[in-house]
């Protein structure tokens, strides 16, 4: 009687706590914006087997899929008991808008609180059919108890793993590194650069330091291009300067055309023409997407997740790269009664730059001015960046930009990495040939590059290496 009863009941119970429009809402954003999400959860979380086949699809593709895709994924990789109900899952987890990041992550809780309430009722359930049966076993009920009182596994709520028991994850990674490099990696396009760091990689972050005026914010735009020439989506963020300055400095880099003659209107019939087809033709090539952003009065991280979250629904595709000119012109999120020139705040705002980083799964690259002593230094440290004890000591990428008398001369800029985590640092500087003519910071960079080990070392100072070949890779006029 207690077995029937206990069955009964506590099945009936247990159908109490499932909701598919939540489980429908954390597939869809995982098949459609951020496969990443998958990383977190546990297929076994969902109660109906089309959710949980296409979790695992998820994780083991590692991207995004159409819905065409994954049907044809789903019928030679899985089992599909029931082709009209897996067909009809498949039609809510692709139809309609993509929920936005903080509202998956809401929906996430609930998907792991109805999971635990089912588990628990199933484990209860379990025990009382063993006592039913006469074979009640003190330790091993004691033993279930026990595992279901610790809850559902959370990786990304994990504060430490297990050192080998971490291996297998290090060795997929690498593996997958090796097939396809720039899955993961952000390139720059700068050969010297790229060859030694392989990119940044999400969900680090680069600073870039230097004078006013030496090249800073030209270098984040050609990145951010770069990123987008990669088939990456990018934002272009700017405290400073308004959206249509941003965009013809894109113009000029995009098209090669003066940046000057788009400021004077010196263009003409032809130069129209090219502006034209050469941007539409870039919007017609890539697969991301590339957006410009301007925030006049003042902005922080929180504003900043805000528009990424935006334009991912917009786009229905995550953001990869975030260039943020500059970092010293944000805020901290909350008030802090703290001047955003003070070093304890930009501490604040350098952090939560970083929880950007970890939380959207992305890379950022951001500008900051050096010290007094900096301006006049030929080789900077990272001491020589202004509030070095919040920045310089926290990136994990720092690079400076200088140019001496003698770079003027040769019309080069020294690009010195101050500091990379894990690489060891060049005592060479690597020789960029800009044009800021056309906003390009290096004529050299590399288009498309389709892995890392194409790319052949370049010396790192012209005057006592060997030339180069000139030209090779280098930007093309549309």
């Amino acid at each position: 009687m207690v077995k029937a009863t206990g069955k009964i009941r506590l099945d009936s119970i247990s159908q109490k706590y499932r909701d598919e429009a939540v489980e429908i809402e954390i597939v869809s954003y995982a098949a459609r914006r951020d496969w990443t999400m998958m990383k977190d959860v546990d297929p076994m979380w969902f109660s109906i087997a089309p959710l949980r086949d296409i979790a695992v699809a998820v994780r083991k593709m590692r991207s995004t899929v159409s819905r065409g895709a994954m049907l044809s994924y789903l019928k030679n990789e899985t089992k599909i008991e029931n082709p009209k109900i897996t067909a009809e899952v498949l039609r809510r987890v692709y139809t309609g808008n993509v929920p936005s990041e903080k509202a998956v992550k809401s929906s996430l809780d609930q998907l792991v609180e109805l999971f635990e309430r089912r588990n628990i009722l199933a484990g209860i359930r379990n025990v009382l059919e063993k006592v039913s049966n006469g074979r009640f076993d003190v330790t091993r009920t004691k033993q279930v108890l026990k595992e279901l009182s610790n809850g559902a596994h959370r990786n990304g709520h994990e504060l430490s793993v297990g050192y080998v028991e971490g291996l297998r994850d290090r060795m997929v990674l690498v593996k997958h590194r090796a097939v396809d490099p720039l899955t993961d990696g952000v390139l720059t396009g700068i050969a010297p650069f790229d060859n030694l760091s392989g990119g940044l990689i999400a969900p680090e972050y680069g600073v870039i330091a230097g004078v006013p005026a030496s090249g800073k914010s030209v270098m984040m735009e050609c990145f951010a291009v770069q990123a987008w020439r990669n088939d990456k989506s990018a934002l272009y963020i700017s405290g400073e300067m308004p959206y249509m300055d941003l965009a013809f400095r894109v113009d000029s880099t995009v098209t090669g055309i003066d940046n000057m003659r788009f400021r004077l209107g010196l263009l003409r019939g032809p130069d129209f023409r090219k502006w034209r087809s050469s941007v539409e033709q870039e919007g017609e090539a890539h697969k991301g997407f590339f957006e410009i952003a301007s925030f006049p009065n003042g902005f922080c991280a929180d504003d900043i997740a805000t528009l990424i979250e935006r334009l991912e629904q917009k786009h229905d595709s995550k953001v990869d790269l975030v260039c943020i000119d500059h970092l010293h012109l944000m805020s901290a999120n909350q008030a802090s009664g703290l001047s955003n020139r003070d070093w304890k705040s930009q501490e604040q705002v350098i952090g939560q730059v970083k929880q950007l980083c970890e939380t959207k799964k992305l890379c950022v690259w951001t500008a900051v001015h050096v010290d007094e002593d900096g301006e006049s230094a030929a080789t900077l440290k990272t001491h020589n960046i202004k509030y070095a004890k919040a920045i310089g000591e926290s990136a994990p990428i720092v690079v400076g930009l200088v140019r001496t008398m003698d770079d003027s001369l040769e019309n080069v800029l020294e690009m010195q990495i101050l500091k990379m985590r894990n690489t060891p640092i060049s005592n060479r500087p690597i020789i960029l040939r800009p044009n800021l003519k056309v906003m390009r910071i290096h004529e050299e960079v590399i288009q498309r590059v389709k892995s890392l080990r194409s790319i052949e070392p370049e010396t790192g100072d012209p005057r006592v290496a060997k030339k180069q070949r000139s030209g090779k890779g280098a930007l093309q006029d549309a």
